[in-house]
């Protein structure tokens, strides 16, 4: 016999899933400052924020380094030395690998990157910690403590990676396709509601500057789907028709959401804005040639619809907001042209998907997003545009996908 659903009052799961209660819980404690000193904090985020923009993006406005070419390598125990310094003492001083093989400029921007992502946790954190995640203060601060939190994180694996001496197997950035199409399937492990398999279909269609990615989701025996459409626009970066000499790019994007679990009786829809960015991180040092960074922010607004039958008034929706946020480290293998892949390793903060997010006891409320993992590989000469793609996340459900990827349209 068909297994009955497992159901959860569903403003009540989401509540931890979708929304964040540090951003607009009711129950949160008051500010006890006086508004002087709210906005003096205030101000300190702001300019701590654009500070941290400013450096961060001088790379990518100034070129590359003026040392493009690869230094000799190094010896197998060279390299072993400098790996082991990139972990001890490199977990706390970002840049013990790099200047261990003898790359002093890298090591050292690699610890400026660290200090300002310091900076911005300690900027952001404290006066959420003091003000128990106070609305007041949340949408300055929690995206200062998710940008601080991935600087200080991808300083240190990038680290590691030039250390490692993983650059001689990395290779240069493709160039935008203007037409990709993923097909696939995924599962799903959440205690909480009855679904498990997927089908997943998404494209991603580019037209010079502008991007249009719609996604669906279509659960297989379970009456659950959800349905998504960005579009982007390229600031600053390759295009299908422009090919640059690395792939770092600034996009704005938005996004609508629409989410249907019917089992459960209600749906979600959202609306959402960001900026992202990638920087490949030649830029710092020869030794990160094929490695880069990814960051992102931005805010949503999300409506839940009840469908309740049988009940006057008409239950009322709810509305929640979001702060968006990611960061990600990324490596290039292969080159282009041959077989050639890219994988990365990420932390994404919205909690409105399958991965959902996880608790956590930092501050009076509040929810973690879902850490993860995502790579692709692309055959080579004898199927140059076809490839696969797969993908795993761990927050407060467990996610793994499998797709099948067709880029066509120049792609090297």
């Amino acid at each position: 016999p068909p297994r009955s659903p497992r159901r959860r009052h569903p403003q009540r799961h989401h509540a931890g899933r979708c929304a964040a209660p540090a951003e607009h819980s009711p129950n949160s404690p008051p500010l006890r400052h006086s508004r002087t000193t709210l906005s003096v904090v205030r101000r300190h985020v702001w300019v701590g924020s654009l500070a941290a923009a400013i450096v961060v993006a001088s790379p990518m406005i100034g070129g590359a380094d003026s040392e493009k070419a690869q230094e000799e390598s190094p010896s197998a125990a060279t390299t072993a030395l400098a790996t082991g310094a990139a972990i001890v003492p490199g977990v706390l001083l970002h840049g013990s690998g790099l200047y261990v093989a003898g790359d002093t400029r890298g090591a050292s921007r690699l610890l400026a990157i660290e200090g300002m992502g310091l900076g911005l946790l300690v900027a952001g954190g404290v006066p959420l910690g003091l003000s128990g995640a106070s609305r007041r203060l949340t949408w300055p601060a929690v995206p200062m403590v998710v940008s601080g939190l991935g600087l200080f994180t991808v300083s240190w694996l990038a680290d590691i990676y030039g250390a490692s001496g993983l650059s001689e197997v990395s290779g240069a950035a493709p160039r935008p396709a203007p037409m990709e199409f993923d097909l696939g399937y995924a599962y799903v492990r959440d205690v909480h509601f009855a679904y498990d398999h997927f089908s997943v279909a998404s494209a991603r269609l580019r037209w010079d500057r502008v991007g249009i990615e719609p996604t669906a989701w279509i659960a297989v025996g379970a009456d659950n789907q959800r349905l998504r459409l960005r579009s982007s626009y390229r600031l600053i970066g390759a295009t299908p028709t422009q090919l640059l000499d690395d792939g770092s790019y600034l996009d704005v994007a938005g996004a609508a959401t629409f989410h249907r679990y019917g089992d459960e009786g209600f749906d979600t829809r959202l609306a959402e804005l960001e900026i992202a960015g990638r920087l490949d991180l030649l830029h710092l040092s020869p030794r990160l040639r094929g490695s880069y960074i990814e960051l992102s922010t931005g805010f949503g607004l999300e409506w839940f619809h009840y469908q309740i039958a049988g009940t006057a008034p008409r239950v009322q929706d709810d509305v929640f907001s979001l702060l968006l946020g990611r960061f990600s480290l990324g490596m290039r293998l292969g080159e282009p042209g041959g077989v050639f892949g890219e994988l990365e390793l990420g932390y994404d903060h919205r909690r409105d998907d399958f991965a959902a997010g996880f608790s956590t006891a930092v501050s009076g409320s509040g929810f973690g997003g879902h850490f993860g993992a995502s790579g692709e590989l692309f055959l080579g000469d004898a199927w140059p545009s076809w490839g696969v793609r797969t993908e795993v996340w761990f927050g407060g459900a467990h996610v793994y996908r499998l797709s099948l990827v067709r880029r066509l349209g120049g792609l090297w």
